[in-house]
């Protein structure tokens, strides 16, 4: 058995400055130096193409929460556990949703990363989450947080072994990537930009074409460890993250299903987006709308692709800078939605199928990469791998 720590005696915590030098959404400018969000974190890395700016002036204001190579930004609202590793080195700030994990000389960083990633780490993630609409952690109960303690050496070897696994998934999500890339595609050269409508195509707003049936605010004390499970914006992308679940009976207005196209519409503006929902019967929660048509010839698939390419101007509509986004519900019911004749959605629905075959192919492999890298992590926090 490995012995365990506390995070907070293996890492310096350093949260960010949350006192009247925080920069507000007028201090961001142009050209200058990162002012690191949530929404900036995406597979493990810093993402640099929508990064705010603040002036060197501000930034040197600044008392805590300043990026060291190395270091990772973990995510303690909204998306909770996200993070990223500062491996570029990046000189900027962060967010106050973000807090700074700086690993001392004993623990070595890729190890650290992998049991950020670990089904331990989100239940404790999980256990500690305040069940608030609002997901929310604190710092200091992460710091609290246990975490198995090899020597260096052992760590450096279940690194390797884990980021080897990790490899071959990763190369799999990415031809996943491609074929959304594809979909993508097939929709602009069969009907033109659903938002200029360059072909002239017939339109209806999506409001009269659909239904839209959204969830409610849960009470802490309506959450229990039984029941319908719970579909909160921070768990939409993610059907492996544990969900709170709800102890009482099936609500038919907050219900959902698999196939069903969701449309969450607040959070940081990351988190405005439309998905196909692939999990088992569940409820969702405040700020999702479950999207249904009303007519036989609109389909959630057309719609969910349709949407996908609204979403960068309803993002742009509301404004630049970090926090919390709210879209009306006018801003969603008026879009625009392309009716094309039906022999053309006809075969848009037979190439569509042809390439979601081919990418369940590749989730099939994906299934398999991940059903191995998560056998290796619950093997690699026991003291398993190296054994």
């Amino acid at each position: 058995m490995m012995k365990e720590v506390e995070l907070g005696n293996v890492c310096h915590f350093e949260n960010g400055d949350r006192g009247k030098n925080y920069p507000s959404q007028s201090a961001f400018v142009e050209i200058g130096i990162p002012f690191i969000s949530a929404k900036d974190l995406e597979n493990n890395l810093i993402k640099h193409d929508n990064l705010n700016y603040i002036s060197e002036e501000t930034y040197n204001k600044l008392g805590s929460g300043k990026l060291q190579p190395n270091d990772i930004l973990f995510c303690l609202r909204g998306s909770l556990g996200k993070f990223a590793i500062n491996k570029d080195g990046l000189n900027g700030g962060i967010a106050s949703s973000l807090v700074l994990l700086r690993a001392k000389e004993d623990l070595q960083i890729n190890y650290l990363k992998h049991y950020l990633n670990s089904p331990r780490m989100k239940r404790l993630i999980t256990k500690s989450d305040n069940g608030s609409s609002q997901p929310n952690l604190s710092g200091a109960n992460v710091k609290k947080f246990p975490i198995p303690l090899p020597p260096l050496t052992q760590q450096k070897k279940i690194a390797a072994i884990l980021d080897a696994a990790d490899g071959y998934r990763q190369k799999t999500k990415a031809l996943i990537g491609k074929y959304d890339e594809l979909t993508q595609s097939l929709f602009l050269d069969m009907f033109g930009d659903p938002v200029g409508n360059p072909k002239g195509l017939p339109t209806e707003q999506l409001g009269n074409l659909c239904d839209f049936y959204s969830g409610r605010a849960w009470k802490k004390g309506e959450l229990g460890d039984k029941g319908y499970k719970l579909v909160r914006i921070s768990n939409l992308h993610k059907p492996s993250f544990p969900y709170w679940l709800y102890d009482g009976e099936m609500i038919e207005k907050h219900k959902v299903e698999q196939g069903d196209l969701l449309f969450s519409w607040a959070g940081v503006q990351a988190s405005i987006d439309a998905y196909i929902y692939e999990g088992e019967v569940a409820m969702i929660n405040q700020h999702i709308y479950n999207i249904k048509p009303k007519r036989s010839d609109i389909n959630k698939l057309y719609l969910f692709n349709l949407l996908q390419l609204h979403l960068e101007n309803l993002r742009k509509s509301l404004g630049g800078g970090v926090g919390q986004f709210h879209l009306k519900k006018s801003d969603i019911t008026s879009i625009k939605v392309l009716i094309p004749d039906s022999n053309s959605m006809e075969k848009y629905m037979q190439s569509l199928n042809s390439i979601k075959n081919q990418k369940a192919k590749a989730q099939e492999s994906l299934a398999k990469a991940e059903d191995l890298f998560n056998s290796l992590l619950q093997k690699a926090f026991k003291g398993e791998l190296t054994n």
